[in-house]
């Protein structure tokens, strides 16, 4: 293209589609015929943020502060680069650098209260939105008030920053959402399910969503129709971990072995260090008298930190039923006295000297 609007028409369409490899072949062309303009070295290093090349991106923001030491969006888009990295402290520092140059901008001081939040810094995250918040007041922010205070077990209050978020837009539908997370936490579940299905009115693909629903439906036990959402759940996510471990425990209630057993498999390819679905993965094998497979899944479960003593009574149990006394004792020592564990610690012994002596004659 011979026309510089033309051209960067070009690039800022590619861009805004996510087609940011393009959008960086037409900036490397902008760069190359029109030279040192902080615009293109800008916008090009937030299509290389899409794609993931964050080294790359943060050089080109570098180049723009080289340009223009004042340009305060190469100060957030850094703080962006480094959030996205999880290096959030080092994210607050450029985030700090483009607030001494406008003390004013509201994105600057969501992104500085999301790096607190990420930090579990609540209050100081808080203070940093209600600064937003005192500049203009957003849906974005108050959404995400609301969230800090989720995670401060404050449901109540923060149901009343949601719904300051749809007195700004009703058709927020992550304020529907988070409205029914709270709800759930206050135990509500029937307004937690409607405001879930008032979210899902706005976003029909949300998986999340649905899995919420499902859960509420588990939680309520009815693991029927627990089981539908969360396929609705997986419909939209193949690879959505938490839908098929929980649709996986549905399936454990309903007694549906086979089908959970394949469930907590899914779970363990895309996780293989989740802990939890090798536990559900011994427990039906027990259930099944697949006493050997048990003890396998049971053994990786171990291996995680806070295993309760429950756990070695139940391996403990495999190992009775697969007539190892002498293993099955030492399990059955590490967990809690209680009468079961005592009546089949006497038991063992006494199988474990009567294996002894027959193995004499």
């Amino acid at each position: 293209m011979s026309n510089l609007d033309d051209l960067l028409q070009l690039a800022n369409d590619a861009f805004n589609g996510g087609d940011y490899k393009n959008s960086i072949e037409y900036f490397d062309k902008l760069i190359f015929y029109y030279g040192d303009i902080v615009e293109l070295y800008n916008n090009r290093g937030l299509a290389k943020s899409g794609l993931g090349m964050y080294e790359e991106a943060i050089k080109d923001f570098e180049k723009v502060i080289s340009i223009d030491p004042n340009y305060i969006h190469a100060y957030n888009n850094i703080g962006l680069v480094n959030h996205n990295l999880g290096n959030y402290k080092e994210a607050i520092k450029y985030y700090n650098k483009a607030l001494e140059l406008d003390n004013n901008c509201i994105q600057v001081y969501n992104n500085i209260g999301l790096a607190n939040h990420n930090l579990g810094n609540y209050e100081e995250a808080i203070r940093n939105y209600i600064k937003a918040i005192e500049i203009s007041p957003n849906v974005h922010t108050y959404n995400n008030i609301g969230l800090v205070k989720n995670d401060l077990g404050l449901y109540e209050e923060a149901i009343k920053d949601f719904n300051k978020v749809l007195e700004l837009d009703k058709n927020y539908s992550k304020a529907y959402y988070n409205i029914g997370l709270s709800k759930y936490n206050l135990k509500k579940y029937d307004e937690a399910i409607e405001y879930f299905n008032k979210a899902l009115e706005l976003d029909i693909n949300s998986a999340y969503t649905y899995n919420n629903i499902g859960i509420v439906k588990q939680d309520l036990r009815i693991d029927k129709e627990a089981v539908y959402y969360f396929d609705k759940a997986l419909e939209l996510d193949k690879n959505y971990s938490k839908a098929y471990y929980n649709r996986g425990i549905s399936k454990i209630n309903l007694k549906l072995y086979e089908e959970a057993v394949n469930d907590f498999y899914k779970v363990i390819e895309l996780e293989p260090k989740n802990f939890n679905a090798y536990f559900r993965l011994a427990y039906i094998k027990l259930k099944l008298k697949l006493y050997e497979e048990a003890i396998e899944y049971y053994d990786k479960y171990i291996d995680c930190d806070n295993v309760s003593n429950d756990v070695y009574f139940y391996r403990g149990f495999a190992k009775y039923k697969l007539s190892d006394y002498k293993n099955a004792l030492k399990d059955f020592d590490k967990a809690d006295s209680n009468i079961k564990v005592i009546v089949l610690k006497m038991i063992s012994k006494i199988k474990s000297i009567l294996k002894k002596l027959k193995a004499k004659d």
